[in-house]
């Protein structure tokens, strides 16, 4: 029988014995994500800033981009530089010019509100919305132990009595199934 990596006996033991700070699910989460999207295409971003897109009126065709405020960011959309969000991780494919947003992956310690969580979930996966995102797109809210996914539209999956899966059980499936979506060409880069 093989061993079982150390990374998925700590998520275990974090399920089980819950940490009281969020941010000691974050080392174990990125390991199995890097495991998992390990291909060269894919990227898992810790803590990145996220800005909401520019509205195309929002800049003058005579001045220079950057005078106007904006920028572009990594996934080929101009932004505005006046506020940004900053989700747990996120992970992407990497096209010849853009990063395609597949998963949104926000943390909260076990005991956390799934309501004020949730929201802050649906204001990240509303700002990568606008960003073209792969059609395999997750956003994925881990409330310590359990976990819970949205589709792009915000619209939650259905989990066995609404109580969320196994944090340190299933989500490598979930990650898998995002990945061979992607590598497999099933769905389409919107």
């Amino acid at each position: 029988m093989p061993k079982i990596p150390a990374w998925k006996q700590r998520l275990h033991e974090l399920h089980l014995n819950p940490p009281r700070y969020e941010a000691s699910w974050y080392g174990p989460l990125d390991k199995l994500a890097n495991h998992v999207f390990a291909a060269d295409c894919f990227m898992v971003k810790p803590q990145p800033k996220i800005r909401r897109s520019a509205l195309p009126d929002d800049g003058d065709d005579n001045q220079p981009f950057e005078d106007e405020g904006l920028s572009l960011d990594s996934m080929g959309t101009p932004v505005t530089r006046d506020c940004y969000f900053e989700p747990d991780f996120i992970i992407v494919h990497m096209g010849d010019n853009r990063d395609v947003p597949l998963v949104c992956i926000e943390v909260k310690k076990e005991g956390g509100t799934y309501q004020s969580a949730g929201t802050q979930l649906h204001e990240y996966i509303e700002v990568l919305a606008a960003k073209d995102p792969h059609d395999e797109f997750v956003g994925i809210l881990v409330l310590g132990g359990k976990f819970y996914c949205y589709s792009i539209h915000g619209r939650r999956a259905p989990t066995p009595g609404g109580d969320g899966w196994e944090t340190a059980d299933n989500l490598e499936g979930v990650f898998e199934k995002v990945a061979k979506g992607v590598l497999g060409g099933k769905g389409k880069r919107r």
